[in-house]
């Protein structure tokens, strides 16, 4: 896809479609991954009721990827194992151990608030 303007406001046009909440790409995600019954299927379904007018991102109508349109190049998704991949939450007692960390890096990590598009906030 040729890029028909300024390229930061396609950038962020892309990182809006990827972090914007509630139905942003990465929490779609987030809310599916809550549901003991979700798999492929089911997100790539909720992405493409979400996200089918975007720019930015198109489900493919024969197999079970999606693509991404970054700046530079598209890049195509297979959603098998994210899932899964993202039911792997740290335990409560692993994260208050690492806020309770003597590495201030790591409590720094574990402490510091983080912005609506999923940066630290800098204290």
């Amino acid at each position: 896809m040729a890029l028909d303007g300024d390229l930061a406001a396609y950038s962020r046009l892309c990182l809006d479609t990827l972090l914007a909440r509630p139905i942003g790409l990465l929490s779609i995600l987030e809310e599916e991954v809550k549901f003991p019954s979700a798999n492929k299927s089911s997100l790539l379904n909720k992405l493409e009721a979400n996200l089918s007018g975007s720019k930015v991102f198109t489900k493919d109508k024969t197999s079970d990827v999606f693509v991404v349109r970054h700046f530079a190049e598209p890049v195509i998704y297979n959603p098998e194992q994210f899932i899964e991949k993202n039911r792997n939450f740290l335990s409560p007692e692993v994260i208050a151990l690492m806020r309770d960390s003597s590495d201030p890096t790591i409590k720094y990590l574990f402490t510091c608030p983080i912005s609506m598009t999923g940066r630290l906030v800098s204290r």
